[in-house]
C-alpha cells in the first residue's frame, strides 16, 4: 500500500488511475480504510468499514470522519490533529473512542496519509483504521491487575510497618478505599463470647457518613442470617441490598446501603468477626476480579489479627512470667537473708560454746558436726543470694583490678584447705585494668577458683592452681587450671545445671556452676570446662569488657 500511495504521489494524474487501481485491491481487504478529498469528504469506504462502525455507504459517503463519532467531547485533541493533518497535507496517527451506529463503544486507531500530485497538493487522503477495543481492554486489565499486586504489597507492608496494630488497620482500610472508590469499608469484631459484634474500624468517602459510633454493639440475634451465611459461607453479596432479608435490610437501609460486599474474618479457624464494603450512591456491579482481590485480603488481614492477638497473648505471658520470676527472686531473697540471720546466731552461739573447757570428747565431736551443717547451710544460703542478686540487678560497668581480686579470693579459699597448695596467678599487664561487671565476676571467679581448690586430691603432695587472664580485642580471657580429682565424662554435660553434683568428696549445693552459668548468659560471655579424672581440670572464660578511655 506504502508503494501504491509513494507512486500516486510521485506520478500526479497517473497516480490517481493507479489509486483507482489501489481502491479496487483493497475492496476486499480486512482493514477498514476511507478515501477522502482534499476537503477531508469521505469518497470512498471499503465494506470492511462498514461492517466495523456499522453504518451504511450510503451514510459514510460525503461526510467527514469525525461526524461519525458519537462521543466528540472525548475525541477533541484528536479530531484536532486531523484537522490540522488535512489543512497541512501531512501524515496523522489518533486514537479514537467512539461508537457502533449499536452504541457500541469501541477504540479506533486511525492513520491519514495525504496522496500528492506532481504539484504537491492533495487532491485525496487514505485512512486506514484498525480497531484495538480488545487490545485496549487487555492493557487495561493488566495495569489493573498490577495496580492489584501492588495494593497486596502495599497492604502486607503496612501491616508490618507500624508497631502498633490500630495504626495498621487504618493505612490498610485507607489503601482500600483509595484503590476501590467505595463509599465505607469497616471492620467488625465478634464480642460478647461471638453473641455479638462492634464496629472497631472505619474509613469513609467524601460525602458519606461515618456509623462506627451507632453499631458498637450489635447482638447476632437480630440478625441471624447474617452469621449464619457468615460462618457458612465466609461471605454476603449483594449489588441491591432490596434482595436481603428484612431483618438484615432493617440495619443497612438506614445506613443508605445500595449494595454491600462483606468477608468473613476467621482467626486461629474461628469466626473472629467480618470486613465490609458498602456502595451508598449507586448501585454497584462487582468485578470478579475486584471480589476475589478483596477476599485475599480479608485473608490478609485475618492472618494480621492471628499475629497480634499471638502478640498480645505473648506479652501477656511474659508479663505474668516477669512478675512471678520477681515475686520469686523477692520471696527467695528476702527468706535467704531472714534465715542467715538465726543461721550466725547459731554459728556464734557453737563457737561460744566449743570454746568452753571439761567438754567432753563426744560433745565435742556433735558440736563440730552442728558447726559444719550450720555452715554448709551458711554457705548455701549464700549462693541461693548470688543467685537472686545476678537475676535482680541490672549490669553495671566500673573498672577494677582483675589482679588484686584474684589475689583476694584465693588469700579467703587457702586459709581453708588444711593441706599445701602452689598456687600460681599470671595476668597480663593489658588486663590488670578491666571494665565490667566487677561483682558479677568476682562472684564467678570465687565459684571457679574455690571448686579448683575445693576438689584437690588430699594424697597428692603436688597440688596446685593456676589462674591465667589476658586481654584479646576487649574480650577478657580468664583460664582457671588445678591438677585435682577431675570429673568423670559422664557428668560434663550436666555439671552445669542445678542442683547438680558431680563429685561426693566434698559436700556442696550443686549451685556453684549453675550461679557460674547464669552470670555468663548475663554478661553474654562464654564458658567451657575440660576434666580429666584424676588429671584435673581446665576451665576457660571469655567475658566481655569495655575499652579503657585513653
Amino acid at each position: 500500500m506504502n508503494e501504491v500511495v509513494k507512486s500516486g504521489q510521485e506520478k500526479g494524474a497517473s497516480g490517481q488511475v493507479q489509486l483507482k487501481s489501489f481502491s479496487e485491491m483493497v475492496h476486499r481487504m480486512n482493514s477498514p480504510i476511507l478515501i477522502t478529498d482534499f476537503a477531508g469528504k469521505i469518497t470512498w469506504n471499503n465494506p470492511a468499514f462498514e461492517d466495523i462502525t456499522g453504518f451504511s455507504s450510503s451514510e459514510i459517503l460525503g461526510s467527514h470522519p469525525w461526524d461519525l463519532l458519537d462521543d466528540r467531547s472525548n475525541n477533541a485533541e484528536e479530531i484536532e490533529k486531523l484537522i490540522q493533518a488535512l489543512s497541512h497535507r501531512e501524515f496523522a496517527e489518533v486514537v479514537v473512542q467512539t461508537y457502533r451506529k449499536s452504541g457500541e463503544k469501541i477504540h479506533l486507531e486511525v492513520q491519514l496519509t495525504p496522496v500528492l500530485d506532481e504539484e504537491g497538493s492533495s487532491p485525496n487522503f487514505i485512512a486506514v483504521y484498525k480497531e484495538i477495543t480488545r487490545s485496549l481492554a487487555n492493557e487495561e486489565e493488566l495495569k489493573y491487575n498490577l495496580r492489584q499486586q501492588e495494593l497486596i504489597a502495599e497492604i502486607a507492608l503496612d501491616l508490618n510497618r507500624y508497631l502498633d496494630f490500630d495504626k495498621s488497620i487504618d493505612a490498610v482500610l485507607g489503601a482500600l478505599m483509595q484503590h476501590t472508590q467505595i463509599s465505607r469499608i469497616y471492620i467488625f469484631e465478634n464480642i460478647d463470647k461471638g453473641l455479638a459484634c462492634s464496629n472497631t474500624f472505619e474509613v469513609c468517602n467524601a460525602g458519606i457518613e461515618p456509623q462506627i459510633d451507632n453499631l458498637k454493639y450489635v447482638p447476632y440475634e437480630y440478625v441471624t442470617y447474617w452469621e449464619k451465611t457468615l460462618q457458612e459461607t465466609g461471605f454476603i453479596f449483594s449489588e441491591d441490598i432490596s434482595e436481603l432479608p428484612a431483618d438484615v435490610r432493617e440495619v443497612l437501609e438506614p445506613q443508605e446501603i445500595k449494595s454491600i460486599l462483606v468477608f468473613s474474618l476467621n482467626v486461629n479457624g474461628s469466626f473472629f468477626g467480618f470486613i465490609g464494603f458498602d456502595e451508598c450512591v449507586v448501585y454497584k456491579t462487582w468485578k470478579k476480579s475486584d471480589i476475589e482481590l478483596l477476599r485475599a485480603i480479608s485473608g490478609i488481614i485475618g492472618n494480621a489479627y492471628e499475629r497480634e492477638i499471638a502478640r498480645k497473648n505473648l506479652v501477656e505471658k511474659n508479663e505474668e512470667l516477669r512478675k512471678i520470676n520477681a515475686e520469686m527472686d523477692n520471696f527467695v531473697y528476702s527468706v535467704s537473708h531472714d534465715l542467715r540471720s538465726p543461721l550466725l546466731s547459731i554459728k556464734g552461739i557453737l563457737d561460744l560454746v566449743m570454746k568452753s573447757t571439761g567438754l567432753e570428747e563426744k560433745t565435742r565431736l556433735l558440736l563440730n558436726r552442728a558447726g559444719d551443717s550450720v555452715k554448709r547451710l551458711d554457705e548455701t544460703i549464700h549462693e541461693i543470694l548470688e543467685y537472686s542478686r545476678n537475676a535482680r540487678l541490672d549490669l553495671s560497668q566500673e573498672e577494677f583490678d582483675l589482679r588484686r581480686m584474684i589475689d583476694e579470693i584465693q588469700s579467703d579459699i587457702q586459709f581453708a584447705i588444711p593441706f599445701k597448695v602452689h598456687f600460681e596467678r599470671e595476668v597480663s599487664d593489658n588486663a590488670v585494668q578491666v571494665i565490667s561487671d566487677k561483682n558479677r565476676i568476682n562472684t564467678l571467679l570465687k565459684n571457679i577458683i574455690g571448686n579448683a581448690y575445693k576438689y584437690l586430691r588430699k594424697d597428692n603432695p603436688s597440688s596446685s592452681v593456676q589462674v591465667k587472664a589476658s586481654l584479646e580485642e576487649n574480650e577478657l580471657k580468664i583460664v582457671v587450671s588445678d591438677n585435682g580429682e577431675g570429673i568423670a565424662s559422664e557428668h560434663l554435660n550436666k555439671i552445669f545445671d542445678m542442683f547438680y553434683r558431680a563429685s561426693k568428696t566434698s559436700p556442696g549445693s550443686g549451685l556453684g556452676l549453675y550461679i557460674c552459668r547464669e552470670i555468663i548468659q548475663k554478661i553474654k560471655g562464654s564458658i567451657d570446662l575440660q576434666s580429666t579424672v584424676n588429671e584435673g581440670t581446665r576451665v576457660m572464660i571469655t567475658i566481655p569488657v569495655q575499652p579503657k578511655q585513653v
